[in-house]
């Protein structure tokens, strides 16, 4: 085991007055003890300075998934208020069973923190030779950090499917043999049991004892009898990533570097109900397939597991796969009543003349001198900070993910975001864009301020009314809303949404086309 990845306690108390060396408090419940109350047992007892690393307090909360992943500026500032410095010698521990410490140890080292050790034993072996401890929390100076990252080092559900299907890396999934092998049920409930289609189990727990990883002579038979070849990309794999880290630390003593992270894990993959339906879409996308097809020709191209299709076909009331695609055959077969269908024009809703009506009036003040300003910027500019309050979130994160498309730099912030996120990255970027309807809302207005004083070109989207948002943008689109305009409930559904959503994508057009 290599001595760069881990540390003893008798070294961690003879660099205890070390102004270099930082301890963190890494404990974290696994999956099932939800109820306990970690920070209060952090409290009740920690190592002397260590401050508390809140895996889940860390984690995006914009995601519906447990603990992912922060993004880079979210991190840096979290760092910063709890005296973390990246510069520092930064000691992990958890309980000592070397469930969580790993996960820190990885967050630190993916946000470019370049020397990262974990306590051997953790705290269990700290209590166990009987050395001091200290109550109640630890607050330190604010640290320096500025977090870098490498968008690579995790992998999506696409970029799994891919090499699931593909083989261009192995899959090694680090939960307990019976939840892999479909045996036990998941510790979270609505997850499905089993395990993603061609990955390979290394439980975490085969890798430690008593708080450490064992030597690099079993670590590496362990990776061998599981059919774990080290010379070719890895993707690590767990119930939430992280255990995960478990495997990727091992496999860092080897000197195995070419290994990534499923940060959905099993709670992304085992909860998704539509992956069945891609079996639907891949027949209906190559109908010359169906009658033609094997229901393991059709697993494999669809990514899913042989079973999964039969379940489907049972779940669609059919006796089995032949007469599902029987009746598929029949579906797509090229008749004269289908082709009657699809000439047929459907009748329009009585309010859609409206809704167009509406935002032909939004052009009343959208001028194309206008739209000729959201078009430069488009051009000369390369990072966008985007803000929307509650539900102008949705649409501020839409716009977000367009400018993402074109290649631009573009990050959505919100309300869960701290003040402190905006001030600490808004010089980092040249233009921000405030989604907010009646143009009044506070937190809006803050950012607003805050981006006009580093010298940001603010743009703003609000209805068409007079509001302070409005007076404070370089750029301001105004929209037709029936809230105000025909006195309409502001709380209903009126066409503002609708005429906001047209309005970014003509932007986007005229000024990409």
């Amino acid at each position: 085991m290599s001595t760069s990845y881990f540390v003893a306690a008798d070294w961690l108390i003879e660099h205890g007055d070390d102004p270099e060396v930082q301890i963190i408090d890494a404990r974290m419940a696994p999956p099932g003890q939800e109820h306990r109350d970690v920070p209060g047992e952090y409290r009740a007892g920690h190592l002397p300075g260590a401050v508390f690393f809140d895996i889940e307090a860390l984690s995006d909360h914009t995601s519906p998934l447990p603990h992912m992943l922060p993004r880079p500026e979210a991190f840096s500032v979290a760092m910063r208020e709890l005296g973390v410095s990246k510069d520092k010698h930064l000691v992990v521990y958890d309980e000592g069973n070397l469930f969580s410490a790993p996960r820190a140890w990885w967050m630190l080292k993916q946000f470019g923190v370049e020397k990262v050790s974990i306590l051997a034993g953790g705290l269990a072996g700290w209590k166990r030779d009987e050395l001091p401890l200290q109550q109640g929390d630890v607050t330190l100076p604010e640290g320096e950090f500025d977090a870098t990252f490498d968008a690579n080092v995790v992998k999506r559900l696409t970029d799994v499917l891919v090499a699931s299907h593909e083989k261009t890396a192995q899959i090694v999934d680090a939960r307990p043999a019976p939840r892999f092998n479909a045996e036990a049920d998941e510790p979270r409930p609505g997850l499905r049991r089993g395990h993603i289609p061609g990955a390979l189990n290394v439980p975490w727990g085969d890798l430690v004892f008593e708080g450490e990883l064992k030597t690099t002579d079993e670590l590496r038979a362990i990776f061998d009898r599981a059919g774990v070849d080290l010379h070719r990309p890895i993707i690590a794999s767990c119930g939430s990533g992280v255990t995960a880290c478990v495997v990727i630390l091992a496999l860092a003593t080897l000197g195995v570097n070419d290994v990534t992270l499923y940060d959905g894990a099993w709670s992304e993959w085992g909860a998704r109900d539509d992956l069945p339906y891609r079996v639907l879409a891949h027949l209906t996308e190559h109908p010359l397939l169906v009658g033609n097809i094997t229901v393991r020709e059709l697993a494999q191209a669809t990514f899913v597991s042989t079973a999964t299709i039969m379940r489907l076909c049972q779940k669609l009331g059919f006796s089995g796969f032949s007469e599902f695609i029987w009746h598929c055959k029949q579906l797509l077969s090229d008749t004269p009543h289908i082709a009657a269908q699809a000439q047929s024009l459907p009748e329009l809703p009585a309010l859609f003349n409206q809704f167009i009506a509406n935002y032909q009036h939004t052009f009343q003040w959208i001028t194309q001198e206008k739209r000729q300003q959201f078009a430069d910027l488009l051009r000369q500019k390369e990072s966008f900070f985007l803000y929307g309050a509650g539900f102008s979130y949705l649409f501020a994160e839409y716009l977000t993910k367009k400018l993402q498309v074109l290649g631009k730099t573009a990050f959505i912030s919100g309300p869960g975001d701290s003040r402190n996120i905006f001030l600490s990255n808004a010089a980092r970027y040249q233009v921000f864009i405030a989604v907010s309807r009646s143009g009044e809302t506070e937190q809006v207005l803050d950012k607003a301020r805050i981006a006009k004083n580093v010298g940001m070109t603010v743009v703003a989207f609000t209805r068409a009314s007079a509001n302070t948002l409005a007076g404070m943008a370089d750029v301001h689109f105004a929209l037709y809303d029936e809230a105000v305009h025909f006195a309409a409930e502001a709380a209903g559904v009126t066409s503002f949404e609708s005429n906001l959503v047209l309005l970014m994508d003509l932007l986007l057009l005229e000024a990409t086309g």
